[in-house]
């Protein structure tokens, strides 16, 4: 897939780096006491001792408000808000985040482990979604005549759709050095040549036996399919570059339903043998041509996430994150764990596309119903993070940070103890800001699209450690 730089983003990463001292009272970082082990490994509590006491004017809402929430079946949430300004005369940190969490009594822990994506797995996967592959390229990457055609797609110049549908070519700064570019490629480059596909692990660029061709890559961690070795997938909630649309009011006009892609994605995952997962969230997707920029098909991207029997799951997909706040310990740090990610792409002719890595399965339940922290000691945990993450920016303009989400969810974190949990976390949604403070708007919309990714951090619900994840 083709994940977008942002340089603002980039900017605030670099100055991250630049450290100031960290303020007075300590925040809790896990780093071998023991404590949330011995959390998890206490006596369950009764569920009418398992309250999550929240701040006050709490709303029940209804989940399909939430886009961005797996929900059990019948379930409800609850969203109530947390006000309140941290920082000094150089640095502001507004909370105006609504806090959610699901109508749940029951918080359990899993011992998870991640595990390694066999060959014969992959090869049903493969099957299923890239049955027609007839042959295979002999060489990687691009051939002549690939260079040939992003040579005459980058004379024509680049299309530009406007809202009606129309497409007219454009010239662009850059249009020139692609066409050399295009040209000096093509000078060395081999000629597309095909040879049998490889049957034990089927991997490459792919002829398929209506001309097309598909691409597969397979590693033990991550597998990647799609019907389109040429096809870029954007998801509705990207930034949309201007070279590709003529405002940033998009149409997507998908030929099937919603409804149907995410029954198809759910029959797909049972169909290759992927169980325990759930749609998380599902948008509408079009799948562009990387020479030319041109649609290729639109439809919608499911991703799934692992559930068993919590209640409710956040997926960051539709507001885009921007990555962990960094700390200044981070290099000491050792309890990152990668998350699993399933990703399907379908349109009105089937799965187009499929993404799945890092994957996990759980091994047994070793809590059915952990104790989590008062919301009041949550509270003062996060604030001392806020203020030691963000306090580290220095020489930016940019001194003014508001955390607009608070969600109570599930994640994967590595235990000193060398166990690997998915346990109860606290996660957090903010932005930082350059414009007068005062005057400040939330940037969450109902489509959850901004201009710049959130950057999140996320606590333990167990014990108010950081939590790191990547």
């Amino acid at each position: 897939m083709l994940y977008k730089t942002r340089f603002l983003f980039l900017v605030f990463l670099l100055l991250l780096c630049a450290c100031q001292p960290t303020p007075e009272e300590e925040y809790v970082v896990n780093r071998g006491d023991h404590k949330i082990e011995e959390q998890i490994e206490a006596t369950p509590v009764p569920e009418e001792n398992q309250t999550v006491a929240l701040p006050e004017s709490t709303n029940v809402v209804d989940p399909a408000l939430m886009p961005f929430l797996v929900n059990g079946e019948g379930q409800s949430l609850t969203v109530s808000h947390w006000d309140d300004m941290l920082g000094n005369d150089n640095m502001k940190i507004k909370i105006d985040a609504d806090v959610i969490t699901a109508n749940q009594t029951t918080f359990p822990v899993y011992r998870i482990e991640q595990h390694s994506i066999s060959k014969e797995q992959y090869r049903t996967i493969f099957s299923a979604l890239i049955p027609d592959a007839v042959k295979v390229r002999t060489q990687q990457g691009y051939a002549y005549e690939d260079y040939e055609a992003e040579l005459a797609a980058s004379v024509r110049g680049a299309e530009k759709r406007s809202s009606d549908g129309t497409v007219k070519y454009v010239s662009w700064n850059q249009q020139q050095n692609a066409i050399d570019s295009a040209r000096r490629n093509m000078q060395n480059a081999p000629h597309k040549e095909y040879t049998d596909v490889n049957l034990d692990l089927p991997t490459g660029i792919l002829l398929l036996n209506d001309g097309t061709e598909a691409q597969a890559s397979y590693n033990a961690n991550r597998i990647e399919l799609s019907r389109n070795f040429y096809g870029i997938i954007q998801p509705l909630h990207w930034e949309v570059n201007e070279l590709w649309d003529a405002d940033r009011s998009v149409t997507y006009r998908p030929k099937i339903s919603q409804e149907n892609a995410v029954k198809q994605a759910e029959a797909f995952l049972e169909t290759v043998g992927i169980e325990g997962v759930n749609p998380a969230y599902s948008e509408p997707c079009r799948m562009f041509n990387g020479i030319d920029l041109s649609v290729l098909n639109e439809g919608y991207i499911v991703y799934f996430v692992r559930t068993n029997s919590y209640a409710s799951y956040f997926h960051p997909a539709p507001i885009d994150d921007g990555g962990f706040l960094r700390f200044d310990e981070d290099s000491a740090y050792s309890a990152k764990l990668k998350t699993e990610q399933i990703e399907v792409y379908v349109t009105e002719n089937g799965v187009q596309f499929f993404l799945w890595e890092n994957p996990y399965s759980v091994e047994e339940c070793l809590n059915e119903n952990v104790q989590l922290l008062p919301f009041e000691q949550v509270q003062k945990d996060v604030r001392r993070l806020l203020l030691a993450g963000i306090g580290h920016v220095d020489g930016f303009s940019a001194t003014h940070y508001c955390m607009t989400k608070m969600i109570l969810t599930v994640a994967p974190q590595r235990l000193s103890n060398g166990k690997t949990v998915l346990a109860p976390i606290w996660l957090m949604a903010f932005d930082f800001y350059w414009p007068d403070f005062d005057t400040l708007t939330i940037p969450f919309t109902e489509k959850y699209r901004q201009s710049t990714p959130p950057m999140l951090l996320a606590v333990s619900a167990i014990d108010g450690s950081r939590v790191t994840l990547e």
